[in-house]
C-alpha cells in the first residue's frame, strides 16, 4: 500500500480507529457533509483493503439496513508502520468490537458525537473527550487494595472547561444497555451496584486526580453520567442509585432524551431522584437543547 495514499486518509483512518466501529450516519455527522459523500469515500477505501463493511439489521429508522464500518487489521498495521498514529500509541489496546457490544458501541458513539457538537456550539466552554483507544491507560482504575489493573474502566471520560470562570468539570460516562445485573449477592459477579461503589472509591481515594495531566486541569471531584437504553431501565437504575448513600454525583438519563434534547439540556436526574427537577451538566445558565440529528 502506497504511503502517500494512507497518509492522505490518515485523519479519517485514525477517526475510524478511535471509534472502533461506526455507522455511515455517524461518519457523515462527524466527517462528511453528507452520507452520499461518505459512501463514495467508503467504497474507495474498501477497494483499497483499508476498511471493511458489515450490515446492521436496522438503523435509526426501524427496518432500514445500515452499513457499519471498521478498519481492517492491515490498515491498523499500516498506520503503525508509517508512524501516523498521531494521537498516541496503541500499545496493547484491543481494537476489535465483540458482536454483542456493537449496539453499546453505537450508542456510545452517538453520545460522544453529541458531546463534541456541544463543544462546537457553545463558545463559553471547551470540551475534551479522552480517546478510549489512544488514552486507554488513563481509563484504568485499579481495584481497591490490589495491584490488579482489572478494575473499573469507564465507557467515556471527558472534561468541560468554562473559559470565563476558568474552572473544569470531570465526567465519567456509562452506557447501560440493560444487560448487566443491577445488584448481586455474589461477591465475584459484576453488577451496577459494585460499579457505583467503585466510583465512590475513586471519589474518596481521589484517584481521579490521575486525569489532571491528561486533561490539563486540577479536578476536585467528578460526576458519573449513566445513559440507559430505555426509560424502563432508567427507572430501575434510579431506584438502585437512590437506595445507596452518597450518590449525588451519579446523574442519569435515557437514550430517547439524549437524542431528542442532547446531553447539554435539562435531561439529567441527580442521585436517582426521578420525580424531582432535571438538570443540565452545563448548569442552568448554559443549558441548551442540541438534539442528535440523524437525518444528515
Amino acid at each position: 500500500m502506497d504511503r502517500i495514499f494512507v497518509k492522505k486518509y490518515a485523519d479519517l483512518l485514525n477517526l475510524l480507529l478511535d471509534y472502533g466501529i461506526i455507522s455511515v450516519a455517524q461518519l457523515a455527522y462527524l466527517y462528511f457533509p453528507s452520507r452520499q459523500m461518505a459512501r463514495r469515500k467508503i467504497r474507495k477505501l474498501t477497494k483499497s483493503g483499508l476498511i471493511q463493511i458489515s450490515t446492521r439489521g436496522y438503523g435509526i429508522s426501524a427496518g432500514r439496513p445500515e452499513n457499519l464500518i471498521f478498519l481492517t487489521d492491515s490498515a491498523v498495521k499500516l498506520l503503525e508502520d508509517y508512524e501516523i498514529n498521531i494521537p498516541g500509541s496503541l500499545g496493547d489496546r484491543k481494537i476489535t468490537i465483540e458482536p454483542s457490544q456493537i449496539e453499546h458501541q453505537l450508542l456510545l458513539n452517538w453520545v460522544q458525537i453529541n458531546i463534541q457538537k456541544v463543544g462546537e456550539r457553545i463558545p463559553q466552554i471547551n470540551i475534551r473527550f479522552l480517546s478510549p483507544v489512544f488514552n486507554h491507560r488513563d481509563y484504568v482504575f485499579k481495584k481497591e487494595n490490589t495491584h490488579s489493573e482489572n478494575g473499573l474502566i469507564p465507557d467515556g471520560i471527558f472534561s468541560i472547561f468554562h473559559n470565563e470562570l476558568k474552572k473544569a468539570l470531570l465526567f465519567f460516562l456509562e452506557i447501560d444497555m440493560g444487560t448487566e445485573t443491577l445488584s448481586s449477592k455474589n461477591p465475584t459477579a459484576t453488577d451496577i451496584r459494585k460499579k457505583i461503589t467503585g466510583y465512590q472509591h475513586i471519589f474518596s481515594s481521589r484517584s481521579y486526580k490521575q486525569l489532571n495531566g491528561p486533561l490539563n486541569s486540577n479536578f476536585n471531584g467528578f460526576r458519573v453520567l449513566f445513559v440507559s437504553n430505555t426509560e424502563t431501565r432508567l427507572r430501575q437504575l434510579c431506584k438502585l442509585v437512590k437506595s445507596m448513600k452518597s450518590t449525588g454525583f451519579i446523574w442519569l438519563t435515557d437514550k430517547n432524551s439524549t437524542f431528542k434534547n442532547g446531553i447539554s439540556d435539562k435531561i439529567w436526574i441527580k442521585g436517582g431522584e426521578i420525580d424531582k427537577e432535571r438538570y443540565s451538566i452545563l448548569g442552568p445558565s448554559l443549558a441548551t437543547k442540541i438534539p442528535i440529528d440523524t437525518a444528515n
